[in-house]
């Protein structure tokens, strides 16, 4: 058996050795926490500066999309929450997840020999299992928190067995230990990175980069559960607002965005 060496992550490391200019210059660092997005939502509402960046080794009520509990098992992930500020819409929040899945696929692709895939809209998955997921919450008034959990180090005995099919870390697809110190040092830069697309009106490189490196935006069969009902249909590439184009069977071409989607199988 392969031997993990488990560390804590370091708050003074990754402030001395960030290059960003204002993600995660303000870092909340909590053992443990119900959940990263819940704090960070409320220091939002009272006025936390942007980027600021809320870290936990262990939530214990940890949750992603469609109201889904986040197994977030403590000194093996990584699960932390940024603040950003700024309008929102729901244009701008499904961009932002889009934004979110390359940051993610981008950074974790430089430490496993494994290619990550993308699935619409912000799904992170390794040999079709899922080994990252996003959340994106709106804090009326005053901006967004995007939310980040990465199976970094998990065992296939950390995932509860109901999840053994469904997920997959790090750690199992490459067989060594990663550092989260240095994943999450990249996924701030990177992220400050096309964040700076985002501000500067590139949502075309924003769409365009998640279609390279994603196979499930074309040729995949779907069934979406929309909020008017189920669809079933071919996924054929994403418009340029970046919402989802979803081929019907009877040759009908539907547009649907991140808003509408409630589950997607």
């Amino acid at each position: 058996m392969i031997e993990r060496k488990l560390r804590e992550i370091s708050p003074a490391l990754l402030k001395e050795r960030l290059k960003t200019r204002f993600l995660g210059r303000e870092i909340i660092y909590f053992p443990s926490v119900s959940s990263t997005n819940s704090y960070a939502l409320m220091l939002a509402a009272n006025g936390a500066p942007e980027g600021t960046v809320v870290i936990a080794e262990e939530q214990t009520r940890g949750r992603g999309r469609w109201n889904r509990k986040w197994h977030s098992p403590p000194l093996v992930g990584l699960y932390f929450s940024l603040i950003l500020k700024g309008k929102t819409s729901k244009e701008s929040i499904g961009v932002l997840s889009l934004l979110s899945a390359i940051v993610v696929a981008e950074a974790i692709a430089e430490f496993i020999p494994s290619k990550p895939d993308l699935r619409w809209p912000n799904d992170v998955l390794i040999g079709g299992r899922k080994v990252a997921g996003i959340l994106i919450e709106e804090v009326k008034g005053k901006g967004l928190v995007v939310g980040i959990g990465i199976n970094v180090n998990q065992a296939k005995g950390d995932f509860p067995p109901e999840l053994w099919n469904e997920a997959t870390s790090l750690f199992i697809e490459s067989g060594w230990t990663i550092e989260r110190n240095e994943l999450f040092l990249s996924l701030m830069e990177r992220f400050e990175h096309w964040y700076k697309i985002f501000k500067t009106n590139g949502l075309e490189e924003i769409v365009n980069r998640f279609e390279e490196l994603s196979s499930y935006s074309r040729g995949k069969k779907v069934k979406l559960f929309l909020r008017d009902g189920p669809v079933k249909g071919t996924t054929g590439g994403l418009f340029p607002g970046g919402e989802l184009k979803v081929l019907l069977p009877g040759g009908e071409e539907i547009k649907v965005s991140a808003s509408e989607l409630i589950r997607l199988q």
